[in-house]
Formats: C-alpha cells, structure tokens, sequence
C-alpha cells in the first residue's frame, strides 16, 4: 500500500511541476539578456522645435511657414509654433523653412538652416525670417 502511495505522490508531483514550468514559474526570476525593455518617455528620433517671427520691428509669429526636416514636414500654428519629428539616427540634418502661402501673411524669404546635434536628441530653434521685396 506504501508503494501505491508513493507512486501516486510521485505522479501528482511530476505532474504540478510540469504545469508550473509550462506556466513560465521555473524561468520567472531569471534575467535574460537581449529581452525587450520598455522605453516609457524615450525619444528614440530627433526633435526640433521653436518659434517663427519676422525679423523687423514688429516681430510679430508668422503663421502657416512650411518646415522641412529629413523628409517630414510641418508648418507653424497662429503663434509661430512649430515641432517636428524623426526617427533617423543621423546627427547632422538640414532644416528648410518656405512661405507657402503667398502674401496672406506676408511674403518671406525661405531660409536654409543646418542644425547638428550633439549630446542631445532635442533642438529649440527659433528662427526669424525676412520678408521678400515688394
């Protein structure tokens, strides 16, 4: 009778291990190397953002001024505001502001800008552009 026990003991022991190694409690407290991590609030891309004025003495925000950065493209809200976003690993980039909507807002000249960074994955830019001649 003693055996019978032990071998139903054995078999309802080999059982509740392989439930719980298949259920993941045997490899649970383990570290592995290469797993993936969350990166909660990361940026993994490059920011640039800032503020477009005019470059006289009003210095007033120019709104709806195209941005171009590494392929995307943004424009600035009602109070110069712009922000954009990439996810290239490049240090060194160049930034291409156009006024593209005529002489609603004024007509401005487009600027050029190269920006690099370094130490840091987020840029604050502000620029001032220049209005075109009458």
């Amino acid at each position: 009778m003693k055996i019978i026990k032990h071998k139903i003991a054995s078999f309802y022991g080999l059982m509740l291990t392989s439930l719980l190694y298949l259920m993941g409690f045997s490899t649970s407290c383990r570290i592995e190397y290469g797993s993936p991590e969350p990166m909660y609030g990361a940026v993994v891309g490059k920011i640039v953002n800032g503020t477009i004025k005019s470059n006289d003495s009003t210095n007033t925000p120019i709104k709806n001024i195209r941005i171009s950065f590494n392929g995307s493209y943004s424009y600035s809200n009602i109070d110069g505001f712009y922000e954009l976003y990439t996810e290239n690993a490049s240090n060194s980039y160049n930034i291409i502001f156009e006024d593209i909507d005529g002489s609603q807002n004024g007509s401005y000249n487009p600027l050029d800008t190269f920006v690099n960074f370094t130490d840091t994955n987020y840029i604050n830019l502000n620029i001032k552009l220049t209005q075109k001649n009458k």
